[in-house]
C-alpha cells in the first residue's frame, strides 16, 4: 500500500512540474532576437564554438546573410587552465577550465554591443585513470562552447534595434 501511495504521489509531481512548461535550462528553449539576418565574422574565434553560435542563430531564426544590418565579430577565444588541486604524491587532482569569448555586435557599421561570454568548470582528476578523464575535459569543453554561445545569444536578444530595420 504505501509502495503505491509513493508512486502515486510521485506521478503526481512529475505531471505538475511537465504541466507547468519547466523545463531543463537550455533545453527546447529558443531565444526572440530582433533580427532576422545576420553575419558571423570570426577573428580568431575556436571552430566548434562559432558554429554552436551559428547553430543557435539558426534555431532562433536567424538566417545567415553577408549583406545583413547586423555583424556579429568574434573575437580570439581564450582558453584557461588552472590547477587548483593535488594529490599527496604532487599529482594534479583538480583544474579550474576557463573560457573567455570576446565578441562585438555592429548595427549598419556603428558598434552597437561589446561583450564576452565567460564560463567556468571544475575538472576533477582521478590520476589512476587519465584516458577517462582527458575524456571528460573534452566532454566538459565541449558544454563549455555551447554555454558561451547560449550566452552570446541571451545577450543579442536584449539588443533595441529601429522597427523598420529589422
Amino acid at each position: 500500500m504505501m509502495h503505491l501511495l509513493r508512486w502515486s504521489v510521485l506521478s503526481v509531481l512529475l505531471l505538475s512540474v511537465a504541466a507547468c512548461g519547466w523545463q531543463l535550462r537550455g533545453m527546447g528553449h529558443t531565444v526572440s532576437l530582433p533580427f532576422k539576418t545576420a553575419q558571423v565574422e570570426d577573428k580568431g574565434a575556436d571552430t566548434a564554438l562559432a558554429q554552436r553560435l551559428v547553430q543557435a542563430l539558426a534555431s532562433s531564426g536567424v538566417q545567415l546573410d553577408e549583406t545583413a544590418a547586423v555583424r556579429i565579430v568574434l573575437g580570439a577565444t581564450q582558453w584557461r587552465t588552472s590547477r587548483t588541486g593535488y594529490t599527496l604524491t604532487g599529482d594534479v587532482a583538480a583544474e579550474l577550465l576557463s573560457l573567455k569569448q570576446p565578441f562585438v555586435v555592429f548595427y549598419r557599421g556603428k558598434k552597437i554591443l561589446q561583450d564576452e561570454a565567460v564560463v567556468y568548470r571544475d575538472h576533477q582528476i582521478d590520476t589512476r585513470a587519465l584516458a577517462a578523464a582527458e575524456s571528460e575535459k573534452r566532454s566538459l569543453q565541449a558544454q563549455m562552447r555551447q554555454e558561451a554561445a547560449a550566452q552570446i545569444v541571451r545577450q543579442l536578444s536584449y539588443l533595441k534595434l529601429p522597427h523598420d530595420q529589422r
